[in-house]
């Protein structure tokens, strides 16, 4: 059984990643957003919601996948 583990890749620390990759028998990485900025209000808080412009939500949304899927392929 493992356990999913959320990450933010924006502000992963790469030196973490060999020890987390050992322990994939009971983590489970998961992406979590990519810097985890807050674009939204104080009591809505979202790092891509309706508030933020498409294009650069989506950029940060490829942003996350894609350093994700290097660290965590």
């Amino acid at each position: 059984m493992s356990v999913g583990l959320a990450f933010i890749p924006g502000l992963l620390a790469t030196d973490l990643v060999p020890y987390l990759r050992r322990q994939s028998s009971k983590l489970y990485p998961m992406c979590h957003g990519w810097k985890h900025v807050n674009y939204g209000s104080s009591d809505n808080p979202s790092e891509f919601g309706a508030n933020r412009p498409q294009p650069a939500a989506r950029l940060d949304a490829v942003r996350a996948l894609e350093t994700f899927r290097q660290h965590f392929p």
